[in-house]
């Protein structure tokens, strides 16, 4: 807890320069050699050169991270200095609540808490606000009510009514851009929204020696490059001549549709770039660049190509996934900072978050921190050139218990150094990577450094109770073998039932059967039906995302997923049986002590229009010991289920007997769908009839003996 009150220190103007949905590698910035050589292309298809310019004037933060996958808690962060788990905007506003998740969201930005516009304009500072907002709904919602003295655009809104003016210079969702007399007709809204910043910084500018002259902060944020994709008909033309003129095989695969996509999106980015630029000219213009701070940040990562193409085609690579996930993708943004006391040129690896700005241009202009939680760390001196911050309790830390629309699911991720720990909420299953030579995070180390992994597991939960960040209520971990999988009883083993994804497509019934050792139970086989229902019975690979109306678009959090629907059998027979699934042996044995705990996630397909069940069940050889039979109105998004079973209780003669798990469609057929199935287990070694209890045992009653003969 801060509480400071001292005034401002220097005329220090500030602009807080945001884009939307801009990927991290949507630009021109090399950020290192090596990044460089990833991009597997002559020079980069985006053009940016202000973004450069700056670069090349300030510090570039090449593992900067937003404090959210989506849009408004990062953006509330960024207002109030706080994790979205401390300030409780933790889903974009408008977006659902998590199902089963034991709480809601905030929908405002709380009047109570005091924004970065407020701290300003309280120590003299005019404020303004121009461009998306997107923090709160209803009265007392608004930028005005929220520290700023005006504001150009900024509603409840996440994305723009339209991209250009009517005849009459108006907006659609209008949000303080009045049309009429002399507000151009079909004007760029990105260019209005810049013009209306300018106005405002040459308003504000001022005489510097003048008496009454006020520093300025000005929060610019845009709506670009928010879909829908559109950009002005001059830069379109100019990506797609690029593409047409080749020299970027990378493209070549993209259809027509595709390539007019990217084309429109790369010019989409430029004219955000523009702005950046007409921006810093106007500081010029005023002779006020040297005493103006400016930060330009992604409010998150750009969509993801890897989820759906079409559209945007956002080059995220070689990060994998995007916005609203919390692979890097989805949250590593690009974050520039010039101005007074900071180092041109400077290029910069400490990881940093969203949230580290505020205390950062507070502190740049002399301004005090408000009387409230920061958790966001000064950059000043980092800036300044010197080493890395004392992040102290403040660890980079990303929380989203949430579903996003583009896959991804509720989680919690923590960035140490090059170290990187993401842990699902819905089972407590972790992932491990190190960034410094696998920034695509392929390949997960959770199992291969088991001491590193716990580490990070401890103080990213230390870090959830200092924050009081919420969790879904169906969160649990194991803390007794947490970040350790053990492949015999007295740990826990997980399925990882599917590894690569299916190089023969739908329909390789062979390569099907062979991933992860599944056999198929009652000897049957797939029904494709001519490649009609190409999804139903297969093994999908990472990060599906459902399609066609089925009802889990998103849903998928982890590497296996099952489709029961049609079967047949060998003899090409329509199956009616009610046991038709697969089995996995696992690299485990029954040990007759303690519990063993099967949990798993289960869904229906959404298209189904009947009532449908599954069953699951744990064998200790051939018997079984244990099943769960799904309820019949199964969600159409991933609930938890779990079973437990006494092995005490079992014949003894199963003991040593390889463990089973089978996974059926139920009894009413239809398409059901598991996920994330995890085997846990209490079980303990029985001791034998003489062992060291005895021994001590005995040891003191020959004492006993021998002091009472004495």
């Amino acid at each position: 807890m801060v509480s400071q009150t001292a005034t401002a220190q220097n005329n220090n103007n500030v602009i807080l320069f945001t884009v939307d949905d801009l990927g991290w590698a949507d630009n021109d910035l090399a950020y290192s050699q090596a990044f460089a050589a990833q991009r597997n292309d002559t020079d980069s298809f985006f053009e940016t050169p202000n973004l450069r310019a700056m670069a090349q004037g300030g510090t570039t933060f090449t593992q900067a991270y937003s404090s959210s996958p989506v849009c408004s808690p990062s953006r509330a962060s960024l207002m109030l200095g706080q994790t979205p788990g401390r300030h409780g905007i933790t889903q974009w506003i408008g977006g659902p609540d998590e199902r089963n998740a034991g709480f809601s969201y905030v929908r405002n930005l709380p009047l109570a808490s005091t924004t970065i516009a407020e701290a300003f304009r309280g120590n003299g500072y005019a404020t303004a606000q121009s461009g998306k907002w997107h923090l709160g709904e209803g009265n007392q919602a608004t930028p005005l009510d929220h520290g700023f003295d005006e504001n150009y655009g900024g509603g409840p809104q996440g994305t723009p009514g339209s991209w250009y003016s009517d005849n009459n210079g108006g907006f659609a969702w209008a949000n303080n851009l009045p049309g009429g007399t002399g507000n151009p007709a079909r004007e760029y809204l990105t260019d209005r929204l810049t013009r209306d910043a300018v106005s405002f910084i040459n308003s504000n500018a001022g005489n510097p020696n003048a008496a009454d002259n006020k520093p300025f902060f000005l929060n610019l944020s845009h709506y670009g490059v928010h879909t829908p994709i559109n950009a002005p008909q001059a830069l379109r033309d100019k990506y797609e001549q690029k593409l047409a003129s080749g020299g970027y095989e990378k493209f070549d695969s993209l259809t027509a549709l595709e390539k007019t996509t990217l084309a429109t999106y790369a010019a989409m980015v430029e004219s955000v770039d523009q702005s950046l630029g007409a921006v810093r000219q106007a500081l010029v213009d005023n002779g006020i660049d040297q005493n103006t701070t400016v930060a330009f940040i992604s409010d998150h990562g750009g969509l993801a190509t890897e989820l759906d193409r079409t559209p945007p085609p956002n080059l995220n690579g070689p990060l994998r996934n995007g916005k609203g996930t919390l692979y890097e993708g989805g949250i590593r943004v690009p974050v520039l900072i010039s101005g007074p006391g900071v180092v041109a040129g400077q290029v910069n690896d400490t990881p940093i978050i969203g949230h580290d700005l505020f205390p950062t241009l507070l502190q740049s202009a002399g301004v005090a921190l408000p009387n409230q939680t920061i958790d966001g760390v000064d950059l000043s001196g980092m800036l300044a050139g010197g080493g890395p911050v004392d992040r102290g309790d403040n660890a980079v830390v990303i929380h989203y218990p949430h579903r996003s629309p583009q896959g991804g699911f509720p989680s919690g991720a923590i960035i140490d150094g090059k170290s990187k720990l993401i842990q699902s909420y819905d089972h407590g299953g972790i992932e491990v990577y190190n960034l410094a030579n696998d920034i695509s995070e392929t390949t997960d180390l959770e199992r291969i450094d088991l001491d590193r992994t716990e580490d990070m597991r401890v103080e990213f939960h230390r870090y959830l109770d200092r924050t009081n960040s919420p969790v879904p209520t169906t969160f649990t971990i194991d803390t007794r073998h947490a970040g350790k999988s053990i492949p015999v009883a007295n740990g826990d083993f997980e399925l990882n039932a599917v590894t690569d994804n299916l190089s023969g497509g739908p329909g390789t019934t062979t390569a099907l059967r062979e991933i992860a050792n599944w056999t198929w139970v009652n000897n049957v086989q797939l029904n494709f039906g001519g490649l009609a229902n190409p999804d139903d019975g297969m093994l999908n690979g990472p990060d599906f995302v459902g399609t066609d109306g089925d009802g889990i678009n998103g849903a998928m959090d982890g590497p296996q997923i099952v489709y029961f629907g049609s079967f047949t059998d060998t003899l090409g027979n329509n199956v009616e049986s009610d046991l038709i699934g697969i089995e996995q042996t696992l690299d485990a044995r029954l040990i007759g002590n303690g519990e063993y705990t099967v949990r798993f996630a289960a869904a229906a397909r959404g298209d189904q229009g009947f009532l449908v069940d599954g069953l699951v069940r744990l064998l200790a050889g051939d018997t079984v010991i244990g099943e769960f039979e799904t309820p019949e109105d199964l969600p159409g998004l991933f609930r938890d289920y779990q079973f437990i079973v006494d092995a005490s209780t079992l014949d003894r003669s199963l003991v040593g007997q390889s463990l089973k798990i089978q996974l059926f469609r139920g009894t009413d057929g239809g398409k059901v769908s598991y996920d994330n199935i995890r085997l846990f287990t209490t079980a303990i070694p029985e001791p034998g009839s003489f062992g060291f209890l005895t021994a001590i045992a005995c040891f003191i009653s020959k004492r006993n003996r021998r002091k009472s003969k004495a």
